[in-house]
């Protein structure tokens, strides 16, 4: 009963249900390692760390060689950021249990945290090739690819996505990239995130121009701004459903479908999102007419897994207040605006504009705020896709093993070219990253007094 109930509660997310329900079933049954371990995952889960690692280390003790307990260790390792354990426990667990394919998966995916991408793409094809209908390994190989570069083969596998995870009824008779006949209906269907939406808006433009009268079919928030890209004939909300017999195509598989191959075709496509200019106006109306004005955003969709790993918290931007000639504005709304009634604004001025944007529609207030000013500082969120597909300059504070789409080894992406990354160079650590940003933001306004 309660181990059922326990592990019912785990996969409805009910967190605080599973730990009671885990800690009676542990004193009913206090020989039972089984419920410790995933105790253990609970804990680490909802980030609380140490206590997690104390009971898997005590489990461990007693099971050395249970190749379950070590995964759940090592993807506990994963979520508090010891990428390098959790490499040598997935690496061991897949030399002790080959014949299984997600122990090579396991291994891929710490390679890939590490960015060791050859050895991730090696362990991650292993897992397909041993379960080549398993839509996650497909997934997770095709981020490796993409993220070291292979553009073109990553988009191919990425398309499993699709083929693997139920295709639409109308996904046989898929725009494929051939020529249309002028003014033929297009729906491109966007998917995942709010920030793919906006990223991928750029390919519309190449399927306009192959003839296709393009609408875009998208989350109700993205509709205002992806109205305005180039290319774009008409927008129709993912809550109504396309006339029967129009073409389709999924919006995050135009890559393919237009032959991306590589970087170099990325970049020459941005600027593709705009605002009306008196929007642009009445927003530079609010803003102080001198120094170098800068605009920040912290916090992501916290329903994200990962998002406690890539949204610094405010504490870390305040720093940047204190500049001599810089002004900051927040432009944070929704989740992690709460963050600001910590913040004492006579020492840290920050002007939260916030709560005033986007009031009659998603984005463009935001979007022409970011227009007037003169930099922005984001996380990884939708809004970092927004400024750099504006081709603002931008800013994006990145975790030290980011989403595929922002590289490693560089500060700059073709997918944005206004763009400037800085990212983790150990796990966690936002200090180092905000002490890269201060030196810039000075250097930036020695070069540009204002």
């Amino acid at each position: 009963g309660r181990r059922l109930a326990a592990l019912v509660a785990l996969e409805e997310k009910r967190f605080e249900d599973a730990d009671r329900l885990l800690r009676e079933w542990i004193d009913a049954h206090p020989q039972s390692d089984d419920a410790r371990a995933i105790l253990a995952d609970l804990l680490s889960r909802v980030r609380r760390f140490d206590d997690a690692e104390q009971l898997f280390q005590s489990a461990r003790a007693r099971k050395p060689s249970d190749l379950t307990l070590a995964t759940r260790y090592a993807n506990h390792l994963g979520r508090r950021g010891d990428f390098t354990k959790a490499r040598r426990i997935f690496t061991e667990v897949a030399v002790a249990g080959p014949n299984q394919a997600v122990h090579h998966a396991n291994q891929g995916i710490a390679e890939y945290w590490l960015g060791a991408f050859k050895a991730a793409i090696r362990s991650l094809a292993r897992a397909t090739a041993m379960e080549p209908t398993n839509a996650s390994h497909w997934w997770n190989l095709s981020h490796a690819l993409l993220q070291s570069g292979r553009l073109a083969e990553g988009f191919e596998v990425y398309e499993q996505r699709v083929e693997l995870m139920g295709a639409p009824d109308w996904w046989s008779d898929r725009w494929r990239g051939e020529s249309l006949e002028p003014g033929t209906p297009l729906v491109l269907d966007s998917e995942q995130g709010l920030g793919d939406g906006i990223q991928f808006a750029r390919f519309a433009s190449d399927a306009a121009e192959r003839g296709a009268k393009v609408i875009v079919r998208a989350h109700p928030r993205l509709l205002p701004v992806l109205s305005r890209v180039r290319g774009v004939t008409d927008v129709l909300s993912t809550e109504v459903e396309p006339p029967a017999g129009v073409r389709r195509a999924k919006l995050l598989s135009l890559p393919r479908v237009v032959g991306i191959q590589s970087d170099a075709d990325l970049g020459h496509r941005v600027p593709y999102l705009s605002v009306e200019a008196k929007r642009i106006d009445k927003w530079r109306r609010r803003l102080h007419p001198e120094g170098l004005r800068v605009g920040i955003i912290w916090q992501g969709n916290p329903r994200y897994a990962q998002d406690f790993l890539r949204s610094p918290p405010l504490a870390h931007f305040l720093p940047l207040t204190q500049i001599p000639g810089v002004t900051v504005y927040s432009l944070q709304k929704f989740h992690g605006v709460d963050q600001l009634d910590a913040v004492d604004f006579t020492e840290h001025p920050i002007t939260p504009l916030g709560p005033e944007l986007d009031l009659d529609v998603a984005f463009l207030d935001t979007a022409a705020t970011m227009c007037a000013l003169d930099l922005v500082i984001t996380s990884d969120t939708s809004t970092a896709h927004l400024a750099g597909g504006l081709g603002v300059p931008t800013w994006v504070v990145i975790p030290f093993a980011p989403d595929w789409r922002w590289p490693r080894d560089s500060p700059h992406t073709a997918w944005y070219p206004s763009m400037r990354i800085f990212r983790q160079q150990t796990p966690r650590d936002w200090p180092g990253v905000f002490e890269q940003v201060e030196e810039a933001l000075r250097a930036e306004l020695d070069r540009k007094p204002l």
